[in-house]
């Protein structure tokens, strides 16, 4: 049975005009539409509009984590993400996100028709990264990246300029899927992290790190770390099987995408040390300590936001004060006093952690 289309619609107190369907998928669909004022789309005629489908705008949950969203992703501002205009609802009530359009192909597209050269594709990665360092600053984690939601369009006088689509999407499809699902798992099993895998929620950076590494190994090599006939072969691979090293590379970069692939999130590199890195070795250069001296991933600031990132900065900012004005005498026997004073310095820290701030930070990520 045929889908009835909204082309020829006016949305949004008519600010757009659906022209023709771009596709569809199980949480909504997408169309090419016209601007009635280029001025508040950055000067585009032609933009993208997402539409909910009309079960889950009945669900309040879902309708007000879209919007969220889709609020959330406007604070990314980098030329490599996908830029949303504007949040909007259709006579019915029915929600949708107006977004630039994109021309292009899609990385997938790109890669089933043929490999792409080491130099192109550094480019691209180090482009890649950027985006996630951008996004991940903003508090905002992809969690579904794969080649699918990378689109190549010409630009810059390269006919490979990636624009990275779809941040926050994959946070509100959870939401959705919770409601139908008991333990869904988010994301494309071939970039799925070990974390997902397991079904932790909560997922932060370092997740968009694990499947950045497994995009990059497959623009080097031709074919992904892990491979599998089901979904179980997978989820065993990814989360005990180490990934191999990256054939016919140089050591530095075998070894940069190895530590994204590390099982251990908090052992994987930022996104902007790994740009760093890929644009040393793109150089010639060494990548020198950026990634060996990269601190491990702040519990913290693991899902990007600010305020939780504040809070971390100012405990290692009264730790360092603490060690500064505190005088280094010659290492002694330890005498109650100092005893009582060592255990209280670690109470206090451990009490800021666990008070209610950091419990209302910790709720605040969820």
């Amino acid at each position: 049975m045929d889908t009835p289309t909204r082309a020829g619609e006016e949305i949004a107190g008519g600010r757009y005009k659906l022209v023709r369907p771009l596709g569809r998928g199980t949480f909504g669909d997408v169309y090419l539409a016209e601007s009635a004022n280029p001025q508040t789309t950055h000067d585009q005629k032609e933009v993208v509009v997402k539409i909910l489908h009309s079960q889950w705008a009945q669900v309040p949950e879902v309708v007000e984590r879209f919007r969220r969203e889709a609020q959330v992703t406007q604070k990314i501002d980098h030329p490599h993400v996908a830029k949303i205009f504007d949040y909007a609802e259709l006579d019915d009530g029915v929600p949708c996100i107006v977004m630039e359009y994109l021309p292009g192909n899609a990385l997938r597209d790109q890669l089933d028709h043929a490999r792409i050269g080491q130099q192109p594709a550094t480019k691209i990665l180090i482009d890649i990264a950027d985006a996630l360092a951008a996004a991940h600053k903003a508090g905002v984690v992809h969690r579904d990246l794969k080649p699918d939601n990378i689109q190549l369009v010409e630009k810059d006088g390269t006919p490979f300029y990636p624009v990275v689509l779809d941040f926050g999407v994959a946070k509100f499809l959870d939401a959705a899927e919770k409601l139908t699902m008991t333990g869904a798992l988010l994301g494309t099993p071939i970039y799925m992290s070990p974390e997902q895998f397991r079904g932790e929620s909560n997922l932060g950076p370092p997740s968009d790190i694990y499947a950045f590494g497994v995009l990059a190994y497959e623009l080097y090599a031709g074919r992904p770390p892990f491979t599998g006939q089901t979904f179980a072969e997978l989820a065993l691979a990814h989360t005990n099987k180490p990934a191999p090293p990256l054939p016919g590379a140089d050591k530095a970069l075998s070894d940069l995408l190895l530590r994204c692939l590390d099982k251990d999130p908090n052992r994987r590199p930022k996104a902007e040390a790994i740009a760093n890195s890929l644009r040393a070795i793109a150089a010639g250069l060494p990548p020198g300590d950026t990634l060996a001296n990269e601190p491990e991933i702040d519990p913290f600031a693991a899902t990007g936001a600010g305020s939780s990132a504040a809070l971390a900065e100012t405990i290692r900012a009264t730790v360092a004060t603490v060690a500064k004005t505190t005088p280094v005498e010659p290492a002694k026997p330890p005498t109650a006093a100092s005893s009582s004073r060592s255990t209280f310095l670690l109470a206090l820290l451990v009490f800021v952690l666990t008070s209610g701030l950091g419990l209302a930070v910790y709720f605040y990520l969820l």
